[in-house]
């Protein structure tokens, strides 16, 4: 599988704004690597991982064809990882799409679904999106890919925050963004698998 980190920053983003620390002036002189955006991972072309403020930014930065993707996986409804109003742009209504909208397949929890359905059920008709709920531990399957979520330690109290192990034609992928230490159950669980990558992020976590 082919990854392309599109953002590897956390909500603020990095440099944050209204920082002036050495390493953030450096980072604004130095441009190029040192300049993040919000975390976000595009697997193969097809399959995106979060759904972040952005993805403007990828699209002109990276020349990314969004139109391309098949499936959206959604960790946890952060802004910085589900921006609601990025789903305009997928709408023929709002999105200015002349040509025909992506038939778009996403993949989340069922706190995330309740929040992408009550903020777009007036366009329920014309909707290029299907939305399949997943729960902690299940494997779902998608195109060419396995899908499997796991509970992150992240929005304890909240909601369901979930990490993602992606398999593809015999490669396996850990993706686990914003969480907390596993607890023993997780830690059996991964014995499982033969991992070729593993992307791990605890900026945070516990929040």
């Amino acid at each position: 599988m082919k990854l392309f980190f599109l953002g590897t920053a956390s909500a603020e983003g990095y440099p944050p704004p209204f920082c002036e620390c050495i390493h953030c002036r450096e980072a604004r002189k130095e441009r190029g690597k040192s300049l993040r955006l919000r975390a976000s991972v595009l697997i193969d072309d097809e399959l995106l991982v979060d759904f972040g403020p952005d993805l403007l930014s990828y699209t002109l930065r990276y020349d990314i064809h969004f139109s391309l993707i098949k499936i959206l996986i959604i960790t946890h409804s952060h802004y910085d990882h589900l921006f609601l109003n990025n789903f305009n742009y997928v709408l023929p209504e709002t999105g200015t799409i002349l040509t025909k909208p992506p038939d778009l397949s996403i993949i989340c929890s069922q706190d995330v679904y309740k929040k992408i359905r009550y903020h777009f059920e007036k366009y329920t008709q014309s909707q290029s999106w299907k939305i399949q709920i997943i729960k902690e531990f299940e494997t779902i399957s998608s195109c060419h890919f396995k899908i499997t979520a796991l509970p992150a330690v992240h929005m304890i109290n909240e909601e369901e925050s979930f990490f993602y192990i992606v398999q593809k034609e015999g490669e396996t992928i850990l993706l686990a963004f914003d969480t907390g230490m596993w607890g023993e159950k997780i830690w059996r669980f991964l014995q499982n698998y033969l991992f070729d990558v593993i992307v791990l992020d605890e900026t945070m976590g516990y929040k």
